[in-house]
């Protein structure tokens, strides 16, 4: 499972409707889920890797509130093998109002 933290003042484009744009570039080593979970804070993604080859793991995410905020790491773990975890690093982004 893939968890995804999102901080204030960003929402998950929810992949499960067709309104939601489909970028081309994303679809090269990306990460095919067997369940995605979105929720108000996070977003858990569930996926195999039978192969052990990376994949890419991509979110499409609307900023809603402007400012600056931390972006949270994001973290994944073998649900059946508690000892395999991994994180990423904590970062920052900014949000400008368009002109």
């Amino acid at each position: 499972v893939v968890e995804t933290l999102l901080p204030s003042g960003l929402e998950v484009e929810n992949p499960r409707l067709d309104s939601t744009e489909k970028l081309p570039w994303m679809q090269e080593t990306m990460l095919l889920p067997e369940y995605v979970d979105i929720r108000d804070d996070r977003m858990l993604t569930f996926a195999d890797l039978p192969d052990g080859k990376p994949r890419t793991h991509y979110a499409l995410l609307r900023a809603v509130t402007p400012g600056r905020s931390a972006l949270p790491p994001e973290q994944a773990e073998a649900m059946y093998a508690p000892e395999l975890r991994a994180s990423g690093e904590l970062g920052t982004f900014s949000v400008k109002k368009a002109r």
